[in-house]
């Protein structure tokens, strides 16, 4: 009488399995950005900007990015927008760049490098 391996056969399924799946997943890599300018702090550097196009009045004349705005988050001060760097919601934002803003602050190419060198390099005060 032939004997079918089935505890062999069910084995390397769970194996093929488990391999296809690992392989499968994607792995985020995120690449550093090329920062010309360096010591980029927030004072010197990225509160201008957040205070010109984060939370300064929308399209719709309500204001955005600040203490009861109608935005989420409230940028108006470093250690906010520190709390919003580290629970991705500030990261989120800029890489989706979805944020309706008027035509006249939408952040330019030169504004969202120097916001992301600043974040690549621990986001100095």
């Amino acid at each position: 009488m032939t004997r079918f391996p089935l505890k062999g056969f069910i084995s390397s399924i769970f194996l093929f399995s488990t391999l296809i799946l690992i392989n499968s997943c994607d792995v985020e890599v995120v690449t550093p950005p090329d920062c010309e300018i360096e010591n980029i702090t927030y004072n010197e550097y990225i509160k201008s900007i957040v205070e010109t196009t984060c939370y300064t009045s929308s399209a719709d004349g309500s204001s955005c990015h600040i203490n009861g705005g109608v935005a989420p988050g409230n940028y108006e001060d470093y250690s906010e927008i520190v709390n919003s760097i580290e629970d991705g919601s500030f990261r989120r934002v800029l890489d989706r760049q979805n944020m309706p803003y008027p035509e006249d602050k939408q952040l330019s190419e030169e504004e969202m490098q120097l916001i992301n060198c600043w974040i690549a390099n621990n986001y100095p005060e």
